[in-house]
């Protein structure tokens, strides 16, 4: 195994641990949220759909497969409403701002 190979490998393995320890620690803390009836924003005051895209749909598909559609508005907001009712963890702020940043990004 040359050098190079080496390096880029454990580069790929620490980012894919990192993003594991992120995944879990995203899911903790909304679990947390969601379980205790109480709602809050988990992401932050100024709500990032991009950042949501990340954080939350691509804990059960990668984030890449919504980039490579093209919806409306009401489109994407059936899509993320199906989402939800099989177990994403939104609260109604997020999914307005993920809807928001999905259409704007990736709209017809």
């Amino acid at each position: 195994m040359n050098r190079a190979f080496a390096v880029k490998l454990v580069v790929v393995v620490a980012l894919v641990a990192l993003a594991s320890a992120a995944r879990t620690a995203a899911a903790s803390a909304t679990n947390e949220a969601f379980s205790s009836g109480v709602v809050v924003q988990a992401v932050s005051p100024a709500v990032d759909g991009a950042m949501l895209l990340e954080m939350r749909c691509s804990v059960c598909h990668s984030a890449n497969k919504p980039r490579k559609m093209k919806k409306t508005l009401e489109q994407w907001g059936v899509t993320v409403t199906r989402m939800i009712k099989r177990g994403s963890k939104l609260t109604v702020v997020e999914k307005q701002a993920l809807l928001d940043y999905l259409a704007k990004t990736y709209g017809r």
